[in-house]
């Protein structure tokens, strides 16, 4: 994807780029790249996991495959996403929060979907939220953002409204509400427990409310952030697919010149979701995906790059979902210094958002995926592979700062205490530092952190 750091916002979209602040999601568009596959079919689940039982959308039925044949079109064609063949499986499901080191060492760092079953029960929301008078009375003149269209078209245009106007006719209109969701409501949001330490904390980058009347259907895409979005009101159902699987997609296109020339996401988002051209997106017919049904009080983690589309069933239709940029190391002595949750839980006010400038350190860390430690010639190389040849004293410094150990190279732990600035600067992208502000500091940050961490934006993105 080629870059585009001082292009002007994308237009509307209903994923990570389209909600986050203006500099953040410039940075996200620019700095997508397909990544390593890591097929968490083929991994052994941990040992307290549970395959769910649900499928989304159902199993193409024999005789239309049949027919299919007979008409001569290949199996699928025009007909639902899904409907070329049954999916593989269903996403793993727990019945308990894992603590955050199994979250991240089994789900996160290998790229492994999981179903978290009443991890959003918790939430003072799930139990208040199901009451429009609540929400309206409590938070309705709250400013929403408000998209035309249930089924996603990122060509329809989107208003702004009061929380209180939108609740009284959403039941009916094909609107659908999609924002970061406001300050004022995040007291009442609490991010299941297992994103409360080892640095998981400090990666969050937005929440967003979804509230609909029922009936939405997203188009097919991938986001460059890890997800975990959690139901509190509705049911939503998944089509995944890994990272691996947008090669694929692509191979064999109708137009193969425009669709190596144009944005991935772009090039996904033409995928008509009810009715799907198998002619025009061949990789389609061959494509291995899997299912979830995330129900009310339950919350599902997707991994940054998975290929993902997602209905809501009918009526009225309540999420809130947690982006955060894929961290690559895992802080075991955080949460050893932070204060275990508690039965309350943690609220979304506690947490402050992670800088802009930890989208650049993920973007560079990236291309070292897997490694124990990185020298300066591996740096140097890199650095040349993306045609800069200006960066050999911002590399200089980062090592000076970082190697504390002396050894020469860098470990994981030693990058991720670099500050991040040095990742903008060795990208060549002007990062945004937004501070915390005149916030205290929570019961999240009262533990040790990384001089980078110090960067933050404010509660407002």
């Amino acid at each position: 994807m080629a870059e585009h750091g001082t292009s002007p916002p994308p237009p509307p979209r209903r994923t990570s780029a389209r909600l986050l602040q203006p500099t953040l999601r410039i940075l996200l568009v620019a700095l997508m790249a397909p990544g390593c596959a890591n097929p968490w079919w083929s991994a052994s689940p941990p040992a307290e996991a549970a395959a769910a039982t649900s499928v989304s959308p159902p199993p193409p039925q024999p005789e239309a495959t049949a027919a299919a044949a007979a008409a001569g079109h290949p199996p699928g064609h025009m007909k639902p996403l899904g409907s070329h063949a049954p999916p593989e499986g269903d996403a793993w499901s727990l019945s308990a929060p894992p603590s955050a080191s199994s979250f991240f060492r089994d789900f996160v760092s290998p790229g492994r979907p999981v179903l978290l079953r009443g991890a959003a029960a918790r939430m003072p929301a799930y139990r208040r939220w199901c009451d429009d008078a609540y929400l309206s009375g409590r938070y309705g003149s709250l400013e929403v953002t408000v998209e035309l269209g249930r089924k996603e078209n990122r060509s329809a245009g989107v208003y702004s409204s009061s929380l209180a106007s939108f609740l009284r006719s959403f039941a009916r209109d094909d609107v659908y509400a999609v924002c970061s969701l406001p300050a004022a409501m995040r007291p009442e949001v609490w991010p299941p427990p297992c994103l409360a330490c080892g640095g998981l904390q400090r990666s969050l980058v937005d929440s967003v409310l979804w509230l609909s009347g029922g009936g939405t259907k997203s188009v097919l895409h991938y986001d460059s952030l890890d997800n975990v979005i959690c139901v509190l009101a509705g049911r939503k159902r998944f089509f995944l697919a890994d990272r691996e699987e947008l090669a694929r997609l692509a191979s064999g296109h109708a137009d193969a010149a425009a669709a190596e020339d144009a944005d991935e996401e772009e090039f996904l988002v033409g995928v008509d979701v009810d009715r799907v051209d198998m002619y025009r997106y061949p990789g389609l017919r061959r494509m291995r995906w899997y299912s979830a049904t995330v129900d009310a009080g339950d919350c599902f983690f997707v991994p940054y790059k998975w290929l993902h589309q997602v209905n809501s069933d009918a009526g009225r239709s309540l999420a809130v979902n947690f982006w955060f940029v894929h961290l690559r190391w895992f802080n075991q002595t955080d949460c050893e210094k932070t204060p275990t949750p508690s039965s309350e839980g943690v609220p979304l006010s506690d947490y402050r958002m992670a800088s802009t400038l930890e989208l650049l350190r993920s973007r560079v860390l990236e291309d070292f995926e897997g490694r124990d430690v990185v020298t300066p010639g591996e740096m140097k190389e890199w650095l040349r592979a993306r045609g800069q040849t200006n960066g050999s004293e911002i590399l200089a410094r980062l090592f000076q700062a970082s190697d504390s150990d002396g050894d020469g190279a860098l470990s994981m732990e030693e990058l991720y205490t670099a500050p991040a600035e040095m990742f903008a600067s060795l990208l060549g992208v002007a990062g945004d530092t937004k501070t915390e502000g005149e916030h205290g500091p929570s019961p999240l940050h009262q533990a040790s952190q990384p001089q980078a961490q110090q960067a933050r934006t404010s509660d407002e993105l």
